[in-house]
């Protein structure tokens, strides 16, 4: 009898409870409004291209039904959100400096870095153009092209009836991808890089390797069979891993003597095109006592999975092989493993003074091969060879990124 007692108390007490809050929408009813930018639903950052005149992109600030009175929606640039997804990603995006950029409300022309967009009845959002102007400095001096910039924005506010404040989709990193020019290295054959003192050989337990190339047409169209990609190669050997371009697709060959291919979702149809520039990072690392080994494509996890037993031998980094035919920028190696943000901030350039990377060949005119870490600076050497035709090798091509 207690028991039905208590029991009794706990359901009267549950329904006044509820009593009370009937008049508080949850975020399942079909009645509340929620805030949002569309664009940021499903992603932390949108890239767009910039050249030294500005470019823009555009965002859909909205509440999730039409307005039935007066309602309205503030968006804005924000540093506090670029700061805490630096911090949360290990990234290194530099805020673009006020005087470059505008957010622009297409239907009324009002711009600003702060916009109190109204909203009619029925009227559900607006369109916000973000506008990048040129790319100079106060003084007029061109911005660092190798400053990785963004502009990052938040819906800090919004009324409507029955509103509901929420926290998802409600911020986002807008990241330039800028546009540059820049030497490039003509590669026929391979080029390897590693320490000039044998004493000063290290193998990484985790480790990072970065290229971007561009492979030549082998005249029908495809790449040339079992062109070498990046991969280790010590004094003494080939080392425990090696990856291929069989026609237009990748193979990784295991530390088990296995052959596997991309295996993210994205990748699956897969194919490497000739004559385009790729970015290609692969990185290892030991988690929970599991080798673990991923590789990027322009930014995007291709291939993830464990390994089948440690990936030696990193210190010593090649490219190419004596099928490779095309053209290399930016040869890198880093003794971590980078996470996705920070492989997607790198994709074009690198702070030389990271205490983390290890090589750092830019691979243009100007530098050719010197290795610009700071950190090892003077202590790494090239070498050209393996080919009929590794002879042809040269710094005489210009290319434009991205």
């Amino acid at each position: 009898m207690i028991n039905n007692i208590i029991y009794s108390l706990v359901i009267a007490l549950f329904y006044s409870v509820m009593a009370c809050q009937d008049d508080l929408p949850s975020p399942q009813d079909a009645k509340a409004t929620v805030a949002y930018i569309d664009e940021f639903q499903n992603k932390e950052t949108i890239r767009f291209s910039v050249n030294d005149n500005g470019g823009s992109t555009s965002l859909t600030p909205r509440i999730s039904q039409l307005s039935k009175g007066e309602a309205y929606i503030i968006i804005e640039a924000s540093q506090k959100v670029l700061d805490d997804y630096n911090a949360k990603n290990n990234a290194n995006y530099k805020m673009l400096p006020e005087h470059v950029y505008n957010l622009v409300n297409t239907k009324t022309g009002e711009k600003g870095k702060s916009l109190k967009v109204n909203l009619e009845n029925n009227d559900f959002g607006a369109n916000i153009r973000v506008e990048v102007g040129d790319m100079l400095d106060k003084e007029g001096n061109k911005l660092p092209v190798a400053d990785s910039y963004a502009v990052p924005v938040a819906l800090s506010s919004a009324s409507a009836d029955r509103y509901i404040k929420t926290s998802d989709s409600r911020t986002g990193i807008l990241i330039l991808d800028r546009e540059f020019t820049t030497g490039v290295l003509r590669l026929k054959g391979r080029l390897g890089a590693y320490m000039i003192d044998e004493a000063n050989d290290i193998k990484f337990s985790d480790f990072t390797a970065q290229i971007s190339f561009k492979i030549d047409d082998n005249g029908n169209g495809r790449i040339r069979e079992n062109t070498g990609l990046l991969y280790p190669n010590s004094r003494t050997s080939n080392g425990s891993f090696y990856q291929t371009l069989y026609g237009n697709g990748l193979t990784l060959f295991t530390t088990a003597g296995g052959k596997v291919g991309l295996n993210q979702p994205e990748f699956e149809e897969f194919k490497f095109e000739p004559n385009k520039w790729y970015h290609l990072s692969i990185s290892f690392k030991v988690e929970n006592e599991i080798p673990y080994f991923r590789l990027y494509l322009n930014g995007k996890l291709a291939y993830s999975g464990p390994w089948t037993g440690k990936i030696e031998d990193w210190g010593y980094v090649y490219m190419g092989n004596s099928s490779f035919s095309g053209y290399i920028r930016e040869l890198r190696l880093w003794n971590k493993a980078l996470t996705e943000s920070e492989i997607n901030s790198t994709l074009y350039f690198a702070n030389p003074d990271d205490e983390n990377l290890v090589l750092y060949m830019p691979l243009n005119d100007v530098t050719r091969f010197e290795n610009v870490a700071t950190k090892t600076k003077g202590l790494y050497t090239y070498k050209l060879g393996s080919g009929a035709n590794s002879g042809n090798t040269d710094f005489n091509s210009i290319e434009t990124f991205p």
